[in-house]
């Protein structure tokens, strides 16, 4: 079941989400580009993707880890992602996950000018989720689902900002994005830690050092 949710009452609850989005948009936003646009428009639709970075910033420990799954075939490699994660998110006890950009952009930004058949199947497939060919805001899993396994894979694949998609576990402990060569990318917060090198072999994966 995939819910729609607004990105504010996530942030508003959720303190250690709220901090992690918040510092990376803080890293992003620029005064100088902010300073250089001229229409007062384009300041604020600018402005508006930065919707978490007035947020308090919270002092966390991090365990990070590069994970890479052994599959070279692009077309059923988000379905053997699917099952993977399913198997890391029984051992991590994970039952429940915000999803969201880490700016607040339209995640079909990328519709009008990348036609790959590939990535406008998983784009209609989006649509018939939000029900729209916009829409910046969150979705709540309490079950994984294979078909967002699949549009998250082929969105950061293909689109340029997508590879940023962030799963937060609803309990706050840990959070991962797939990157845009389908490696998770992995941080346990504060004393939540990622599995040893034997349990991940056993679930399928293989900690990297770089992608």
């Amino acid at each position: 079941m995939v819910e729609l949710i607004e990105r504010k009452s996530i942030f508003d609850k959720y303190k250690i989400i709220a901090s992690e989005v918040s510092k990376i948009q803080k890293a992003y936003f620029s005064n100088d580009v902010y300073s250089d646009i001229e229409l007062e428009d384009e300041k604020i639709e600018y402005k508006s993707r930065f919707d978490a970075i007035n947020y308090d910033e919270i002092s966390i420990k991090y365990d990070i880890k590069i994970l890479t799954i052994n599959s070279t075939h692009t077309r059923s490699f988000s379905k053997k992602l699917f099952e993977t994660l399913l198997k890391l998110f029984e051992e991590l006890d994970i039952n429940g996950l915000f999803i969201l950009l880490d700016l607040k952009i339209n995640y079909y930004l990328s519709l009008n000018s990348n036609k790959y058949k590939p990535l406008v199947r998983r784009y209609n497939k989006l649509e018939g989720i939000t029900h729209s060919k916009y829409y910046d805001e969150a979705f709540y899993l309490s079950i994984l689902s294979e078909d967002i396994v699949e549009i998250i894979f082929w969105l950061s694949r293909c689109c340029p900002y997508m590879n940023t998609i962030m799963l937060f576990d609803k309990n706050e402990r840990y959070y991962l994005n797939i990157c845009q060569w389908g490696n998770i990318h992995i941080v346990g917060v504060n004393e939540n830690t990622i599995p040893e090198k034997e349990t991940l072999k056993k679930i399928g994966l293989e900690i990297i050092e770089r992608c």
